[in-house]
């Protein structure tokens, strides 16, 4: 049976939506340094600073309480930070 261009557009697309959203992090990447944590973030989301930055905020505000290493996870994510910052010069320059 023949797909019609609907059906192939519709596949297209939750390919390109489930390869945006199927990365999930190793299991103990929370639980590194935080040079760890950002490598493994940004390598995770294909060098977007951006994402990293939030699937960090995302699972420290999930984990809470319940957070290990705080301080490794905030020096992340004030790396990650800085690094966006510099990425947005760049682009202005």
């Amino acid at each position: 049976m023949m797909k019609n261009n609907f059906d192939s557009l519709l596949e297209i697309f939750i390919e390109a939506l489930e390869a945006d959203t199927k990365w999930k992090p190793p299991k103990d990447l929370f639980t590194k340094s935080a040079g760890a944590i950002v490598s493994g973030l940004v390598a995770g989301h294909g060098g977007d600073i951006g994402k990293s930055i939030k699937s960090l905020t995302f699972y420290m505000n999930r984990a809470g309480d319940k957070l290990t290493n705080v301080g490794a996870l905030e020096e992340a994510k004030a790396k990650l930070e800085k690094r966006l910052e510099r990425e947005k010069k760049k682009e202005k320059k």
